[in-house]
Parts: structure tokens; sequence; C-alpha cells
């Protein structure tokens, strides 16, 4: 639709009847891009209300800090690898 069109559509409207068609026509057509970056802003401002609904964070478990039941005290080197066969 053409920016004449939509003037005219809305013109047409009646403001109390039309009212959500009226404003689905400017917000899509006359302002697409100031209505997206109103709702960004918006939805950014509720991110810090969800996050403060949310359980606090463990710690991340590495995998390097896991003790190992088979080797207790350790690798030994002369352990490892393939067994002599001397």
């Amino acid at each position: 639709m053409s920016r004449l069109a939509i003037l005219q559509e809305i013109e047409k409207l009646d403001p109390v009847k039309d009212h959500q068609r009226i404003v689905f026509l400017s917000c899509c057509y006359e302002f697409p891009f100031d209505t997206t970056r109103a709702l960004e802003f918006a939805l950014f401002r509720l991110r810090g209300t969800f996050a403060g609904l949310l359980p606090a964070r463990r710690r991340p478990r590495l995998r390097t800090k896991i003790a190992h039941p088979s080797y207790p005290n350790g690798y030994v080197i002369e352990e490892l690898g393939p067994p002599n066969t001397n």
C-alpha cells in the first residue's frame, strides 16, 4: 500500500469505533522502525524484572576439578603405557 492510500484509509475510519485499525496502520506502515525500536527498549527494561524472578545461578562445575577415584595419588609415569614383556 502506498503512503497516500494508507492516509486516505485512516481519514475514512471512525476514531472511536476503528481505533485499533488506525493504530495498526500507523505502527505497521507509517512508523515501523520507531515501533520496533520502542518494543526493543520495553523488552530490554523487562529483562531485569524477569532476571530477578529466576533462581540464583550456580557456579559451573569444571571437569578439571572433579576428583578421579581411579588415580587418588595422581599418575605414575612408569605405570602408564604397555606392560613390559621382558
